[in-house]
């Protein structure tokens, strides 16, 4: 009988600690959300207050609006969207996604650096490119 109540807490245990393993991760997740927020719910006032203070004044609303504009009318809608590269780097993370568009079909990577300091993750910057003007070691472009 001990046994059985044994392995049925070492069974148990181990279902518990898989699926808290399951996860990419709390501040991977907040900035995975972040990014969806930002293109896919197409928001300001959602992520408004995950840009960080250095940011803010370089990246208001109607910035966000015109970049939105510009995308679309060149590109138009994204129609693919995958998450590729994580950098964990001292006080920063930066996320790329390969996305492609519905007008201009060629894939992109957008890309996202985020300030995690404080120890919660705020957009420090952001960036869409061709994958031909990426870099090729998969680095993250030079802040602008």
């Amino acid at each position: 009988m001990k046994k059985l109540v044994a392995v049925l807490t070492l069974t148990m245990s181990m279902l518990v600690g898989s699926i808290a393993l399951a996860s990419n991760g709390s501040m991977l997740d907040m900035e995975e959300e972040f990014v969806t927020m930002f293109w896919d719910r197409g928001n300001y006032k959602m992520f408004e207050p995950l840009i960080s203070d250095q940011m803010k004044p370089e990246f208001p609303e109607a910035a966000y609006k015109e970049f939105r504009k510009e995308v679309g009318d060149k590109c138009g809608k994204m129609t693919y969207k995958k998450f590729r590269i994580f950098q964990k780097l001292d006080d920063a993370d930066v996320v790329q996604y390969e996305v492609k568009f519905s007008k201009d079909t060629k894939p992109y990577i957008f890309e996202f650096a985020f300030d995690v300091s404080t120890g919660k993750p705020m957009l420090a910057n952001f960036e869409l490119v061709t994958l031909e003007e990426a870099p090729a070691n998969g680095a993250a472009p030079a802040a602008k």
